[in-house]
């Protein structure tokens, strides 16, 4: 079995390399959301790992759910501190605890938002938004990443980067329903805007985010001067 489980690695591993652009090539199968897309239960070694992996931590934390929301705040954490590989690990744990919960996708789209994989992070996040998921936060992010796709793909149609523009306002005029975490949605809103190469736009909600306590940081603040110096 165990040389089975080698030559399923090789095949995967073999696949990647052979295509340019798959998105996670060189990954370890666990630095990956959802493990690369690997059938887990059809390898019995890995099957058993992950059985007895949900099982003691479920009886740890008095159920999966609960689990996995405290292997998500690991993930978080990992993230914060900028260890990425140790942020996707916590949340592809988190993943096979509960696969229904939001944050799960949350994690692996900010995750492979700083791998600058700005598709797979959009549909990372757009499942979390499918499943229900509506914190501030999250929306600020997810507006983001909806207009960063335009950065990736310059080869997009004028029309399908106008379509991409209205997402990510529609999604940033609901964050701000709440009238919570508003410092950081206006933060986002700067620098989506900045993408969009509307730098009036970007100071206007960065004084915006100011009013609210937030500080952008000073490299994005150079880099939009650059492009437009703040207006008084």
């Amino acid at each position: 079995m165990k040389l089975r489980f080698f030559l399923i690695l090789l095949a995967l591993i073999i696949e990647g390399c052979a295509t340019p652009s798959a998105p996670y090539v060189m990954l370890p199968l666990d630095e990956q959301p959802m493990y690369g897309g690997l059938d887990r239960q059809s390898i019995p070694e890995v099957k058993k790992g992950d059985e007895d992996f949900i099982r003691k931590t479920s009886a740890a934390f008095g159920g999966r759910e609960r689990a996995a929301a405290a292997w998500v705040d690991q993930g978080f954490r990992f993230y914060k501190s900028d260890n990425l590989k140790f942020a996707m690990r916590r949340f592809n744990q988190a993943w096979l605890l509960d696969p229904k919960n939001p944050e799960v996708y949350w994690g692996f789209g900010v995750v492979l938002h700083d791998r600058d994989q700005a598709f797979a992070a959009y549909d990372m996040l757009k499942r979390a938004y499918d499943l229900g998921f509506r914190n501030p936060g999250f929306l600020a992010d997810l507006g983001k990443m909806a207009l960063v796709r335009i950065v990736e793909r310059p080869d997009l149609s004028e029309s399908q980067k106008a379509a991409f523009k209205n997402e990510s306002e529609q999604y940033f005029e609901e964050a701000i329903k709440s009238q919570t975490s508003l410092a950081y949605i206006y933060e986002c809103w700067a620098t989506a805007r900045y993408w969009d190469k509307d730098y009036k736009g970007a100071w206007e909600k960065i004084a915006i985010a100011r009013k609210y306590g937030e500080l952008p940081s000073p490299g994005f603040l150079d880099v939009l001067s650059a492009k437009m110096p703040e207006p008084k």
